[in-house]
């Protein structure tokens, strides 16, 4: 036993040689797909390709209880920490799969951790027996990371557009192959360093398909468009420049510092010239031109405000579950409940934190994140101590790759979590590995605390693995098989086979009942065909899609826009469950909920609940202001006869909201100004308004009957300044059609077809308030997409309709004045007295206010 000891402490062994290499070998070439095929995260989990990793890491599972059952050669510990932290983070894992809400997600997510930690100790225990697999692992790294490369310039399509734009849904983005942009440029952070440093260490062929691989790397960070990548590589330069300042000789450093001075320079010169940065770059530029704060433009930019909100969110989740979090993989299932009181009309539901720790602490609890800062601290102290050892040339560079491409990625995490992702998690863990690797080669044995794992708990352990795959296959298995499915049941779709198709989405729900996406796409299914079929089956349709979206809120509880559907489609049958589930989704959705008090609103009408059905229709035009203009408070006779409250609630609502806004603020005048449009357009007297705080458009409306010249010399101000939209001069049209209708047509170049419409309506409207009512045209549904990175399926990656109540039509003419426009996305004011009204008014508080759960508070309003 000493010499078998000795030996595997030795720098190459050649007297043991492990069986079963070729499970290794299948690994790599599993994982290898997920490199390079195109869209690989979306694929991941869609069929047949999740077969492929289930394989790799099914393979590497069973070698390494094969390499525990071959007691002859010792199976060593990795040393340094990292199993002690391997053994609280089993632990943990074990104790989030039984508390998670979705378990089997859990496990999923589980077996996937599992598997790299398999890998980690396969490699650890084969590099140990031959020094040229380190080499070879490394070049392994740099030819796939060149080979997703190519596939991604190749996949790429850019445009003139892409480049002259700062529109954030327009900016170049490389996606491909990774399937996101943000993934791309994480990527290239981990391979970059270390294709560079392998072009610096090797020659010939060698060198030069490092060096090919670094410049292609360097292109595609530019054209990911990821932010937080770009800031990774500032980072990986400083630390770069930092590195070979210090270690060249004293006379060569002030030159090596202009040098790298100049480099970095030229790139973030280049990395400006991004439109994704430019973006920002205009953001500031025009808050010094208006004289705001520059700091919060930034902070206001989209990601960046929606990052604030998911970092809040952790916090809501640090004080509800501080020990453990939500569970490993819940974290899209219960975000809704945890979101801030002032989410405003930010996203909803979402995937994960985009940011690694918060994601950790949020999923795992602050066991989890101390783990992943122990990691962090064993993993930076080993690279310090290899550091002070006498590498040679080649190793020495191999670990200012790995210490470059950890720190880089490391400060782009910040920005993104995307440890789901195969390529990311296959390249941290090589990182670990080549560490652990130099260790075993240059750090005393002393140091190591790495003797073989006792024999005695070896042949436990592997039996224990085995029943871990046995618990792990219970959950592909059916997962597998609703893959299937649901793959087959999109054939059937495509092939106009409905029944079928209908079939088969039912059959995948029964296997995976915690997926609501396969019932999600039968009732939307049942719905479509709803709508062409005769009216006799209309109603058995709509009852088999009431049945399926039960089991979609069943399987996900927290998804309002799941509850909204619900209750649209129970609204006309069952009005009482119809108000429970709208409930539920002014709860869980955020304030761009899209007509949900309005649903609710006619869940209460049916049952005659008028009070609580005034409230509902006030909260919905205090927060969505448009919908004052519906239709229906005209025409409609059900919804017509409590027009006047709603809208004396609503004015009353607006005035509470006004007394707490700065007089000076833009919002203040904003608000103002659509309480004096409620006003005006359902006749309601109008006081004495401040004309500073309406756009020159209102002011012109409000006048246009009685005032005609005053309108029309606020119009033609506006228009001779060149300051005027389509609605000024539509409106001056109304106004005076013989000389005003013509220029409005020529100046938008209105097709002949709408330009009769428009003449028309105009001819027969002469009241203005009918006019802008005229031809009423329905609200679109609203779709819901990517729901493949909440649910993580592949069949959820298309654009799925939020219901829209009955009833939502809009007048041509009005939606063209665009009168109404929405509240900024984030105005605390108006979320605190949405909350309060709709907990004390409705019986339906935020979570966040009642312990992060869904309650119903007891009404004691009557009628």
């Amino acid at each position: 036993m000493n010499k078998i000891i000795s030996d595997s402490n030795s720098t190459e062994n050649s007297e043991y040689r492990w069986r079963g290499h070729w499970l290794l070998i299948v690994n790599f070439c599993c994982l290898a797909v997920f490199f390079w095929l195109p869209n690989s995260y979306l694929r991941m989990v869609g069929w047949p390709w999740m077969l492929i990793w289930q394989l790799g890491f099914l393979s590497i599972a069973i070698l390494t209880i094969w390499m525990l059952r071959q007691i002859q050669i010792p199976f060593e510990p990795l040393g340094h920490g990292f199993d002690w932290l391997t053994g609280g983070f089993t632990l943990l894992i074990l104790l989030s799969i039984f508390k998670a809400p979705v378990p089997q997600l859990a496990v999923w997510y589980a077996a996937m951790a599992g598997g790299y930690i398999c890998l980690i100790y396969v490699l650890h225990n084969y590099m140990r027996l031959r020094t040229q697999y380190l080499q070879h692992l490394w070049l392994g790294i740099v030819a796939v990371g060149l080979g997703t490369n190519v596939i991604s310039l190749s996949l790429w399509r850019p445009s003139l557009s892409m480049w002259l734009s700062n529109d954030f849904s327009e900016a170049v983005r490389n996606a491909q192959p990774l399937g996101h942009h943000n993934f791309v440029g994480g990527f290239e952070l981990l391979v970059l360093p270390l294709s560079a440093t392998y072009a610096l260490s090797k020659n010939g062929w060698q060198r030069r398909l490092g060096a090919i691989a670094s410049i292609l790397s360097l292109i595609i960070l530019f054209i990911s468009g990821s932010r937080g990548a770009l800031l990774g590589v500032i980072v990986m330069g400083l630390a770069a420049c930092c590195f070979l300042i210090t270690q060249a000789p004293p006379k060569h450093r002030l030159t090596l510092a202009g040098l790298g001075l100049l480099a970095l320079s030229g790139f973030i010169v280049a990395t400006l010239a991004n439109p994704r940065m430019r973006q920002v770059l205009s953001l500031i530029r025009n808050a010094i031109s208006t004289q705001s704060n520059p700091l919060a433009a930034v902070l206001l930019d989209g990601p960046v405000l929606d990052r604030w909100q998911m970092l809040r969110a952790a916090g809501n989740i640090l004080k509800a579950e501080p020990l453990t979090g939500v569970g490993l993989g819940n974290m899209a299932r219960v975000y809704s409940l945890y979101r801030s009181e002032t989410i405003g009309a930010l996203g909803d539901n979402i995937q994960q934190l985009h940011n690694t720790p918060a994601q950790i602490l949020g999923e795992l609890g602050l066991v989890g994140f101390s783990i992943l800062i122990a990691l962090i601290f064993c993993a930076g102290r080993l690279w310090l101590c290899l550091s002070k050892q006498p590498l040679s040339q080649q190793d020495r560079l191999l670990l200012v790759g790995v210490g470059l491409s950890l720190l880089s990625y490391g400060f782009f995490s910040l920005t993104d979590y995307q440890v789901e992702n195969i390529a990311i998690s296959a390249l941290l863990t090589f990182d670990l590995v080549v560490l652990l690797s130099l260790a075993k080669s240059y750090l005393p044995a002393s140091k190591l605390s790495s003797s073989s794992f006792p024999q005695q708990i070896r042949k436990p352990a592997s039996i224990v693995g085995l029943l871990i795959i046995g618990i792990i296959l219970r959950i592909w298995v059916p997962m597998d098989i609703a893959a299937w499915l649901q793959n087959s049941a999109a054939t059937s779709s495509l092939a106009e086979n409905p029944v079928q198709a209908d079939a088969q989405w039912d059959r995948a729900s029964r296997f995976t009942p915690w997926d609501p996406v396969p019932p999600m796409l039968a009732a939307h299914n049942l719905r479509t065909l709803a709508q062409t079929a005769a009216s006799t089956d209309q109603e058995v349709l709509r009852r088999q899609a009431i049945e399926y979206y039960n089991r979609v809120v069943e399987a996900a509880p927290n998804d309002g826009e799941f509850h909204h559907n619900l209750a649209n489609l129970l609204l006309p049958v069952d009005s009482q469950q119809a108000e429970i589930h709208a409930g539920k989704a002014i709860q869980l959705m955020s304030r761009d909920n899209y007509y949900a008090y309005f649903q609710l609103g006619l869940a209460y009408l049916l049952q005659e609940k008028m009070d609580q059905a005034i409230d509902a229709f006030a909260l919905e035009i205090l927060a969505n202001p448009s919908s004052a203009a519906i239709n229906g408070w005209s025409d409609q006779p059900f919804l017509s006869r409590i027009s006047e409250p709603v809208m004396a609630m609503t004015v009353d609502l607006y005035d509470q909201l006004l007394s707490q806004l700065d007089l000076n603020l833009p919002t203040h005048q904003s608000v103002y100004e659509q309480s004096l449009l409620v006003r005006w357009w359902h006749n309601f007297p109008l006081p004495e308004y401040e004309a500073q705080y309406l756009r020159p458009l209102v002011r012109a409306l409000v006048v246009a009957e009685t005032e005609q010249s005053s309108a029309l010399e606020i119009l033609n101000d506006r228009i001779q300044a060149a300051e005027a939209g389509e609605g000024e001069w539509l409106l001056r049209a109304w106004i005076d059609p013989v000389r005003y209708l013509e220029p409005y047509i020529q100046r938008f170049q209105v097709s002949p077809d709408e330009a009769k419409i428009i003449e028309q309506s105009i001819d027969q409207h002469r009241n203005i308030r009918d006019w802008l009512n005229a031809d009423p045209v329905t609200v679109d549904n609203r779709a819901r997409v990517a729901m493949s990175f909440t649910y993580r399926n592949r069949w959820a990656q298309g654009r799925y309709d939020i219901f829209r109540p009955e009833g939502i039509a809009l007048g041509r003419m009005a939606s063209k004045l665009q009168l109404f426009i929405p509240h900024p996305h984030v105005m605390v004011p108006l979320d605190d007295l949405i909350n309060r009204y709709q907990a004390d008014e409705l019986g339906f508080p935020h979570p966040a206010t009642v312990g992060f759960q869904l309650v119903q508070t007891m009404n004691f309003r009557t009628n």
